[in-house]
C-alpha cells in the first residue's frame, strides 16, 4: 500500500462518517482513528513500515456506530454469545458497503434460515468501487442477518451467524 493508497482510504473513511477502522493482514496493519465528521485530526500508523503518516491526535476517544440489527421474532442472538455457543460468525474482512444481493433486480444471495455450503456467497462488500464477493468459511444455517443491505460496515463488524451443525 503506497501514501495514494493510504491517501484515498483516508477520503472514504472520511466520507463515510467512520471514526476508527483498523486494516490488518499478516504483513500489514493500518489504524486510522479520529477521520469520521466533526473529528478535528486524525492519527494513522502503519506496521511493520516506518509510520505511512502520523499527525497529532487531539480527538477523544472514538465512538463506534452501534452495528444495525434487524427485528427478529424473539431472537436475542448476539455474535458474542453466538461464538460462545460454537456457532460461527462472520464477520466484515474490509471496510466498505455491504450488499445482499448481486444487483437491485436480483433476490438476496442467502436469508435467514438458508442452508449455505463452504465457498458459497454470503454478501458483496464494496470497497473502493470493488464489489467484493464474501463467501463462508463454514456450511450450516444462516441463522441471523446482522446488517442492513446498502449499509456501511467496519472491518469485523459481524454480518451473519451461522450454526455449523445444520447442514443439507
Amino acid at each position: 500500500m503506497d501514501y495514494r493508497d493510504v491517501e484515498h482510504l483516508l477520503r472514504v473513511i472520511k466520507e463515510l462518517g467512520l471514526n476508527e477502522v483498523i486494516i490488518q493482514d499478516k504483513d500489514f496493519k493500518l489504524e486510522v482513528r479520529g477521520v469520521g465528521q466533526g473529528a478535528p485530526a486524525y492519527t494513522t500508523t502503519a506496521t511493520p513500515q516506518q509510520p505511512v503518516a502520523q499527525q497529532p491526535a487531539e480527538t477523544p476517544a472514538p465512538q463506534q456506530a452501534p452495528t444495525p440489527q434487524p427485528a427478529q421474532q424473539g431472537a436475542t442472538l448476539d455474535p458474542e454469545t453466538a461464538e460462545q455457543q460454537g456457532l460461527y460468525v462472520v464477520r466484515a474482512p474490509m471496510v466498505g458497503t455491504f450488499y445482499r444481493r448481486p444487483s437491485p433486480d436480483k433476490p438476496p444471495f442467502v436469508e435467514e434460515g438458508s442452508i449455505v455450503k463452504e465457498g458459497d456467497v454470503l454478501c458483496l462488500i464494496e470497497a473502493m468501487k470493488i464489489f467484493n464477493e464474501i463467501e463462508a468459511e463454514k456450511g450450516g444455517k444462516v441463522l441471523k442477518i446482522l446488517a442492513e443491505d446498502g449499509t456501511p460496515v467496519e472491518y469485523g463488524q459481524p454480518l451473519f451467524i451461522i450454526d455449523p451443525s445444520v447442514t443439507a
